[in-house]
């Protein structure tokens, strides 16, 4: 069976990652530690926390397509795991990504923000390309404001917002919900993200107000 099969493989191995779906992880570490003693488990979702299994969340974004080398020694690994950096640096001293600890307890909304920041822009990104379509326009023309979008969040994130959200053209604002309301729920999750931006910027306003307070 393929369990047998499994913990064959297994028995010979010290060190175990799991590259598996979140939904397998727990099975599957549960299955091997119940057979093998003395192995170390690793799995890379940024989702799942578990005592028993170091997790180590490279946070990237993995497609079919490989980056340069050099790209992946760049990316953050995130753990929740009190001892994941230690055991890292034991087997694994080579590696050169820095490791970043969170507690258990916020391992979900880590996760949540990831999955919002990057399926969900690219989600936004392709509805804008297929409706980009209809309206005879190009995919290539929105690339270069892809572009401008990245370096503005990499110079100063806490500035990088343009558009009528940031100069409160309200008037514009209404325009795009109703012209949302073609795509489904379009007009809804645009209402959302401008509250959302909002709040945004009155956070980095107060960050930036107690950062001079104190300068002086």
């Amino acid at each position: 069976s393929i369990k047998t099969t499994l913990i064959k493989v297994v028995q010979s191995a010290d060190l175990i990652w799991l590259a598996v779906s979140d939904n397998a992880i727990i099975e599957i570490s549960d299955l091997i530690l119940q057979h093998c003693t003395n192995k170390l488990l690793f799995h890379l979702s940024g989702a799942i926390s578990n005592p028993n299994i170091y997790d180590v969340h490279f946070l990237g974004a993995f497609s079919n397509t490989l980056f340069e080398y050099d790209f992946y020694k760049q990316l953050a690994i995130v753990t929740s795991h009190a001892n994941t950096k230690i055991i890292l640096q034991t087997y694994y001293p080579q590696l050169p990504n820095k490791v970043w600890q969170i507690l258990p307890t916020q391992k979900s909304l880590y996760h949540a923000l990831c999955v919002l920041a990057g399926p969900g822009s690219v989600t936004l990104w392709q509805t804008a390309v297929q409706t980009f379509a209809s309206l005879n326009l190009p995919v290539e023309i929105l690339l270069p404001y892809l572009q401008s979008l990245l370096a503005n969040f990499k110079n100063a994130p806490d500035s990088a917002l343009t558009g009528p959200w940031v100069r409160n053209d309200h008037i514009t604002e209404q325009k795009n919900i109703v012209a949302l309301k073609t795509i489904l729920k379009g007009s809804e999750l645009y209402q959302n993200l401008m509250l959302l931006s909002k709040q945004n910027q009155q956070s980095f306003k107060k960050s930036t107000d107690s950062k001079n307070t104190q300068s002086k």
